[in-house]
């Protein structure tokens, strides 16, 4: 498809500016669309988040968590995109932290010793499998996962 605009008297032939007007013109759309996989996962989320919240404490705020996880959904997506070969998606997950969760780690008297260096530790578990996934599944976060 061709998509030539003109506005007045300036014409745009850019293919860039094209494909930019046709997006802003369907981002209704696929805003819906993707609100609507966000909805399909929400009670995902809300029991992570409830869970998190049981292990951690009412200092946590469930949507804020919930938002953040929405966001980094979204950024992942981002490497399906990717312009070259050495952007492709991998197998490395993303875990921010709140600036203050050193800090009150080493207060509660945490057995494990701060290191320097965070050094990667490759645990072997089962592979992800979302067919897995339904309504009754129950996510273990936090100290309670390994027991």
């Amino acid at each position: 498809m061709n998509l030539w605009v003109c506005m007045g008297v300036y014409s745009y032939t850019d293919p860039q500016v094209s494909m930019d007007l046709l997006r802003a013109v369907l981002q209704p759309s696929f805003n819906d669309d993707i609100m609507a996989v966000f909805r399909k996962y929400h009670t995902f989320f809300e029991k992570a988040a409830h869970n998190v919240k049981e292990n951690i404490g009412d200092e946590v705020h469930a949507d804020q968590l919930i938002k953040e996880a929405c966001r980094n959904v979204l950024e992942h997506a981002k490497v399906m995109f990717a312009e070259s070969e050495a952007k492709k998606p991998s197998c490395e997950v993303s875990v921010k932290r709140p600036r203050g969760c050193e800090e009150s780690s080493s207060q509660r008297g945490s057995p494990v010793p701060k290191k320097a260096k965070c050094e990667a530790i490759k645990k072997e578990g089962p592979k992800w499998e979302p067919s897995r996934l339904n309504e009754s599944s129950t996510f273990v976060l936090g100290s309670r996962a390994n027991n």
